[in-house]
């Protein structure tokens, strides 16, 4: 989901498997009344899965759009408005502000707008065990029942349809970055905390940072998946981003 704060001015961008959906949970509630009856839901059942025309098995979004004076939080799970909802590009919520006389691009500018990224070569094997391991995983149809999908047949389907560059979300058309702060997914918590503290948000505590949509993956680390080839794939894919950040296999 996309997270509007008007009272502590930030916008968060959701990412892809960076742990966004728990930053968003941590996040949400500098963006309502506190006296409002909001809770942040999202997903974590098996039992609520669509199946889209064009191909996608996704799960079922519970959690409502909610807006008020203190912000917005959009819907969870990629569904909802074609706007607040999760994975939404930064330059469609620039225009979506310069279209609404509640919002304007003087606000869109001057709040901090964040988001979280991660080195692609792990982030990959993330979406790797996501689409084939998980129920509620994005999973194309062609995918279905093929659970046991090999990391190096699947990159190879995935680089032709489904691998995301975070920096497409976190861009602008003229390919330079519109957001201010980027959080590590490496330094997770040592980022937020810095974050908090530079918003100025109060009785914050990284200890309430969930987990969510956490333990699909085993615990190998991800140089253990690659070969010469599927490395490449990655790294032509997501070069901007492993350029632009430092990263390294």
């Amino acid at each position: 989901m996309t997270l509007v704060s008007h009272k502590y001015k930030f916008i968060y961008v959701k990412n892809f498997k960076v742990a966004g959906t728990s930053v968003e949970d941590f996040f949400s509630k500098w963006c309502v009344n506190p006296n409002s009856d909001f809770t942040y839901q999202t997903t974590n059942s098996h039992d609520k899965v669509q199946f889209l025309d064009e191909g996608l098995v996704i799960e079922d979004a519970t959690g409502d759009e909610h807006i008020d004076d203190y912000g917005i939080v959009g819907r969870t799970n990629g569904l909802g408005s074609d706007v607040w909802r999760g994975h939404t590009p930064v330059a469609k919520i620039k225009k979506a502000f310069s279209q609404d006389d509640n919002l304007g691009l003087e606000k869109f500018d001057e709040y901090l707008k964040f988001c979280v990224v991660r080195n692609p070569y792990d982030k990959v094997v993330s979406l790797y065990h996501w689409q084939t391991q998980h129920p509620l995983g994005q999973k194309p149809i062609d995918l279905v029942g093929q659970d046991d999908i090999s990391f190096a047949d699947w990159l190879k389907f995935a680089q032709d349809n489904f691998l995301p560059n975070n920096l497409i979300i976190a861009h602008g058309v003229e390919g330079k970055s519109m957001c201010d702060y980027f959080i590590r997914y490496e330094h997770l918590e040592e980022d937020i905390v810095k974050l908090c503290e530079k918003l100025g948000l109060p009785d914050f505590d990284i200890n309430d940072l969930p987990k969510h949509k956490s333990g699909v993956r085993p615990n190998i680390h991800y140089r253990e998946y690659y070969d010469d080839e599927t490395r490449d794939i990655v790294y032509h894919a997501h070069r901007s981003e492993i350029e632009l950040f430092g990263y390294e296999f």
